[in-house]
């Protein structure tokens, strides 16, 4: 869809620009985000909301000029993809009561209406580990209406994420044990076992 649009095929509004990727912490979620970038070949703009916090005065008129500021940039380096991280810290309206939801409604607000006029030539791209502690108005059609869980890798997967992380340290078949005996650790998981590997050889002055 993009390739025609960008052929001048299809308006923007055909697309479907907005997409929620969920599953266990370590299973490439940001990764997708990056690799989603590079293949559209459009430039990634990375936020989250601990991330406007740091670099904002923190009150709330300052947190709604971060969430603006950061649609802003997209759109200047548009078309872009928008990745928002751990977009579970935005909180669910139903479950706030008293100050808390006075303070927070209008940073939801805010967000929803960034996501409705906001997001012109921009492909909004959320990640979350907890996809149930978002709030439904974010996740309808319209918004951010397509979700995908990443599951842990196969066999075949942890396989190519050894290959990637080992380089030709090892032989096919000796990563392809190790795959095996890799099943159900995440990605994350993968890159640090063999960092650790690789710290153990240094130490024991070896290969």
């Amino acid at each position: 869809d993009l390739k025609e649009y960008r052929a001048g095929r299809i308006e923007w509004e055909a697309l479907s620009s907005a997409a929620i990727l969920h599953g266990a912490p370590g299973v490439g979620k940001t990764l997708f985000a990056a690799a989603l970038a590079r293949t559209c070949q459009v430039p990634l703009i990375s936020t989250s909301l601990a991330k406007i916090f740091s670099t904002t005065s923190g009150n709330l008129d300052g947190v709604l000029k971060g969430l603006n500021a950061v649609f802003d940039q997209a759109r200047t380096a548009a078309p872009s993809v928008l990745f928002i991280d751990e977009m579970d810290s935005l909180p669910d309206r139903a479950t706030l009561e008293g100050r808390g939801r006075d303070w927070w409604s209008p940073v939801c607000n805010g967000f929803l209406k960034l996501l409705d006029e906001g997001r012109s030539q921009v492909i909004v791209l959320a990640a979350t580990n907890l996809i149930d502690r978002i709030d439904e108005a974010i996740l309808r059609p319209g918004r951010i209406d397509r979700h995908f869980r990443i599951e842990l890798p196969s066999e075949t997967e942890l396989c190519s994420i050894l290959r990637y992380h080992l380089d030709n340290a090892l032989s096919e078949q000796e990563v392809a044990i190790l795959a095996r005996l890799a099943q159900g650790m995440t990605g994350a998981g993968v890159a640090l076992a063999v960092k650790s590997a690789r710290s153990e050889a240094r130490r024991q002055d070896r290969t």
